[in-house]
Formats: C-alpha cells, structure tokens, sequence
C-alpha cells in the first residue's frame, strides 16, 4: 500500500481496475496491487458448514411467522439480526427452545 496526495479521476481508476486499487484508509487516499484470490479446494469442514448455512438460508422464507417473530425477540436490543441467530442455533446444533 502506497499513499498518494489524492485519488486520481474515476477514468483512471476505471482504466487501472483489475491492475491497482485506488481507496481510502483511515481518510489517507492510497493505491495498492489489486488483491488476487487465489483459488484453493475448501476443506471438508468448509463444505459441510457452507452446506448448512445455504439450507438454512433457503428454510428461513419458508419459517411460521411465530417461529420468526421468537428469532426477532432473541435478537432485540442486540447487534444481531433474527436470521443471525437462527444461522447460529441451526449451525450450532442448539434448538430454539434451548436458546431462549
């Protein structure tokens, strides 16, 4: 990461997109290489958790509206939302009953 006096015009940052990545840290405009993800084969465990997580994702439309609104008081006053804790309980092998 370099810093720079400011951010070059949105045509240059087009232009350098996929090469240099122009942003703001911490209010300091600065450009780094762009990030490259490299493709790796997920572990079993990763798998397995990704496999819950996208099911319980998709039972969430599908979910009572009673059943909801008790994931909607466990979340009230918190930082988390409804679907935050069903993910979690579900994930955690915890019923609903258990984590109120």
């Amino acid at each position: 990461m370099a810093k720079v006096d400011q951010l070059p015009g949105k045509d240059v940052i087009d232009t350098l997109a996929g090469v240099l990545d122009f942003y703001h840290w911490k209010g300091i405009p600065v450009v780094r290489k762009w990030p490259s993800g490299q493709e790796r084969t997920p572990h079993l465990e990763e798998d397995r958790a990704a496999e819950k997580f996208a099911y319980v994702n998709q039972m969430a439309s599908t979910l009572p509206q009673n059943i909801i609104d008790a994931y909607k008081f466990l979340a009230d006053g918190t930082a988390f939302t409804w679907k935050d804790y069903m993910n979690n309980l579900y994930i955690s092998g915890t019923t609903l009953s258990e984590g109120l």
